[in-house]
């Protein structure tokens, strides 16, 4: 990790409530939020809605927390980073909040 990754990192797991997820899952999340990068699996699944797709794919430590995930997307999550396919891609595609910042607009 870069150093401005690791500072924006300690910036942004306060405000992203980063600590309520499983530990092993806060920087992937802090990762896709900041700068729109992701992969498949469980995150993915859970960020676009598809709880199904999450439980078959979750893990021991996110099945056991997969209510704290819920909460977490609904009183953390920037509302436009998830709820569907479509939303992940175009979060993706705009760069997360840097992309944003920098005046990429997420059009839908």
């Amino acid at each position: 990790m870069s150093d401005e990754q690791e500072y924006l990192y300690h910036v942004y797991e306060d405000a992203w409530q980063l600590k309520s997820l499983p530990s092993h899952m806060r920087m992937p999340m802090f990762r896709y939020l900041a700068f729109g990068i992701t992969g498949e699996g469980f995150m993915t699944s859970i960020l676009s809605g598809n709880y199904y797709g999450a439980v078959l794919r979750a893990d021991v430590d996110n099945l056991r927390q997969f209510t704290d995930w819920i909460r977490w997307l609904n009183e953390s999550c920037p509302q436009e980073a998830w709820g569907s396919r479509e939303a992940v891609n175009d979060w993706c595609r705009s760069g997360g909040l840097r992309g944003i910042s920098s005046g990429t607009l997420i059009a839908r």
